[in-house]
């Protein structure tokens, strides 16, 4: 059984997909009209919504092997502890993204991964 999290949800705003080479994806994806603001990101945009680019490592998927859904959030660490005390499997802890951005990631009962992110 699953039980509601005490939180609201701010929106889907991004996925996350595992690459090889982020300037390779970057590129692919601006052929194909989604803009970059910034060189050094590793995002591309349509509209709102992103696509972040994330090397792949040791510890992640293998590139192509699937993607996140990413759900912002305004508590990152009050949404975590919510997931932790019910029946979510919590599979990342809260951990830094980047800079100003932390998140933590749960799986869905089929395995699909949501990454909750914000401060």
């Amino acid at each position: 059984m699953f039980y509601t999290l005490c939180m609201e949800l701010k929106s889907v705003s991004s996925v996350i997909l595992f690459v090889s080479d982020i300037s390779v994806s970057k590129s692919f994806y601006t052929s194909l009209g989604f803009r970059s603001q910034d060189d050094d990101s590793p995002r591309v945009y349509l509209n709102w919504f992103s696509i972040e680019f994330r090397v792949v490592t040791e510890n992640a998927e293998t590139a192509g092997s699937g993607m996140r859904v990413g759900i912002k959030v305004d508590d990152v660490t009050s949404v975590h502890d919510a997931a932790v005390g019910s029946s979510y499997k919590v599979v990342e802890p809260v951990h830094y993204v980047s800079k100003n951005v932390r998140e933590f990631v749960i799986a869905d009962p089929d395995g699909y991964l949501l990454a909750f992110y914000g401060k």
